[in-house]
């Protein structure tokens, strides 16, 4: 271990801000006419809510950040407060400090090429038993009629890899994929010995930032609404291409853009506005409540708000296809992970695969995807309703959801999700109102207990069965505070 060397944060997307303010109070304080910059000043205490939000990070390094420019911004306030009469004393950028550590060799991964595999298993009593090692995707399911190709990657230390390269013989669900396991403690050492292992290999490698997280944040929402095809968006990009512009500036663009596209005064104060998303979580209603699973970024040109007031009487119905009642997949779903899952994660996780087209579904893109149809609640519609599961619509502001207005077997294939994809409110409605054969997928999952908005059965028989399997499982109540007995409904 050498010497420690320091470096700017990516995620330091304050510090200009800042120093700006601090350099335009203290020079006019030595002037004698405290007449501020007024702008300077307001983009500075505009990033407090930010800030505040990153004190409280597990993040050592930015926690330290921001708690350091929140005692910066304090002075700033209280120098305008005092009339701009209040010097400000020296204001530094934060630098992380790190040791610098002597790679500890040079020895590369070993890899075997073979067909795909997985592991078959099964849940007994709350522990997950491997009933069959490496079987193969004929095996998983008899619609499955590709062999398929993977490269294992033993990276030693209890790290390996999967993956599955953009090739023909590969299902497109499957193509690109490269799947990480760390099957020690998983520590700020085991994740830089995975790191080293990729650079090995020639791939380089690193965590996302922050403000890498913000900056595809803001891109996806173009991509979804269309707006990175229009001229403005296009000169904007040229324009930061032709500067070099770091990423900090790059975010600080897009922030400006979309501010002014929606005309307000700073996107980042919108209350859907969260680059970071959120997890699914394993509800408190049923087990401890924690961070787990996909991270999901969500729209900000849509609130949870804008959706439970325009929305309220629309769900996202999931239809049972493959015989199955109610009361045996709620009981399936609750007995392993909580979620509604895709074919792609019942292959990668070794249960049992189903639904009417799955061998369809991984030629189209579509087993990687949860499915599911926008549909009036039992009760709100025109009588058409039908046994399953409806799901909240607060879904549809995930970046990952995709609706199409005919049944297109989820393909998310060449350019078909930007031109056939349905992203406005009215567009749900008016989908919803012709009752076809419409679809809204999911990337990978949908927790089922956090989204569940109506549990529809055929008859008081199963309804009684669907109770049981919640008591069986010690759910009394989710965890939005309603009773389960109050969301299991007969369907006419």
């Amino acid at each position: 271990i050498g010497q420690a060397a320091g470096r700017v944060l990516a995620d330091d997307l304050f510090y200009d801000d800042i120093l700006a303010a601090v350099k335009s109070i203290n020079y006019h304080i030595k002037q004698g006419d405290f007449n501020v910059n007024s702008q300077n000043i307001h983009q500075a205490l505009n990033h407090h809510a930010t800030l505040l939000k990153l004190s409280k990070s597990r993040d050592s390094d930015l926690k330290t950040m921001a708690r350091a420019y929140l005692k910066t911004l304090d002075d700033i306030d209280a120098s305008i407060t005092a009339g701009g009469k209040k010097k400000i004393s020296a204001f530094n950028r934060f630098l992380k400090q790190e040791p610098v550590v002597k790679p500890s060799g040079d020895k590369i991964p070993a890899v075997k090429r073979t067909t795909v595999y997985g592991d078959r298993k099964r849940v007994l009593k709350g522990d997950i038993n491997v009933v069959k090692e490496e079987v193969s995707l004929r095996d998983i399911h008899s619609n499955f009629t590709s062999k398929g190709l993977e490269y294992k990657i033993d990276f030693g230390d209890g790290i390996d890899g999967i993956y599955r390269p953009w090739i023909k013989e590969n299902y497109y669900a499957h193509q690109g994929q490269l799947e990480l396991r760390v099957f020690s403690d998983c520590t700020p050492e085991s994740a830089d010995r995975l790191l080293a292992g990729l650079e090995r290999l020639g791939i380089e490698a690193s965590f996302a930032s922050q403000a890498d997280a913000e900056f595809l944040y803001l891109s996806k929402q173009a991509y979804i609404l269309k707006v990175d095809t229009t001229p403005a968006w296009k000169k904007m990009v040229r324009k930061l291409d032709t500067s070099k512009a770091s990423k900090a500036e790059r975010v600080k663009a897009l922030r400006q853009f979309w501010s002014d596209r929606l005309g307000i005064e700073d996107v980042t104060r919108i209350p859907g506005y969260n680059p970071e998303g959120r997890y699914s979580i394993m509800s408190s209603a049923w087990k401890k409540k924690r961070e787990a699973g996909y991270r999901h970024q969500l729209r900000f040109d849509l609130t949870d708000e804008q959706i439970k007031r325009e929305l309220k009487d629309y769900g996202l119905h999931h239809s049972l296809t493959d015989g199955t009642d109610v009361a045996t997949v709620l009981d399936t779903i609750l007995d392993h992970n909580g979620a509604m899952i895709s074919t792609i994660e019942k292959v990668r996780i070794g249960v049992p695969v189903g639904g009417m087209s799955p061998g369809a579904d991984m030629e189209s893109g579509g087993a990687s995807y949860f499915f599911t149809r926008i549909r009036k609640l039992p009760g709100k519609g025109r009588g058409h309703e039908h046994s399953g599961f409806y799901l909240k619509p607060e879904l549809l502001r995930r970046m990952d959801a995709i609706t199409y207005e005919n049944d297109k077997f989820g393909r998310v294939t060449g350019n078909h999700v930007r031109q056939y994809r349905r992203t406005s409110i009215q567009d749900f409605k008016r989908i919803e109102a012709r009752c076809s054969s419409d679809e809204t997928i999911f990337k990978n999952e949908v927790t089922l207990l956090d989204n569940i908005q109506v549990v529809s059965v055929r008859n008081e028989t199963e309804r009684k069965r669907v109770l049981e399997v919640f008591r069986k499982h010690g759910v009394a109540q989710l965890p939005d505070g309603r009773r389960v007995q109050d969301i299991v409904t007969t369907a006419r």
